[in-house]
């Protein structure tokens, strides 16, 4: 009778080690593109609250038939939105560290919610995004 000799196969430590590096480049590519999707998320989250709030704010300011001012204070980031002893609107928005909001400098809105037209402009230092403000019915166009 013969003798079988079984051999154990396993990876060599050459094999272990490619499919380490391999594996381990793509997890590095999959968390790259993630930060890259959550910035680009947050940038985009930032200029739709940025409009809406710019659009709530002329609503208000129709409906109560009074004006309102609206200022960005970069160093705070922090969107102010006052309105006057009458309509007593008072609205305070955080915008993330990141995110800088250009050509905002004291806006107002009439009573009747009319904002001469202007683009503003909101960046994360990478990337940027417009808001063309052209209201006159309390809508802000994307640009």
């Amino acid at each position: 009778m013969q003798k079988v000799v079984r051999q154990n196969r396993a990876f060599s430590l050459l094999e272990t080690m490619i499919s380490l590096i391999i594996s381990c480049a793509l997890i590095f590519i999959g968390s790259l593109n993630l930060k890259e999707y959550q910035s680009e998320l947050l940038l985009l989250n930032t200029t739709r609250e940025v409009k809406a709030a710019f659009e709530q704010a002329a609503r208000i300011c129709t409906i109560q038939n009074s004006p309102m001012s609206i200022s960005y204070f970069e160093k705070s980031s922090l969107l102010t939105f006052k309105g006057t002893m009458k309509n007593n609107y008072d609205r305070t928005l955080r915008i993330n560290k990141k995110i800088k909001i250009h050509n905002l400098t004291n806006l107002q809105i009439s009573k009747n919610g009319t904002i001469s037209p202007k683009i503003i402009t909101v960046s994360d230092g990478n990337k940027s995004r417009k808001i063309k403000i052209q209201m006159t019915w309390g809508r802000a166009i994307d640009g």
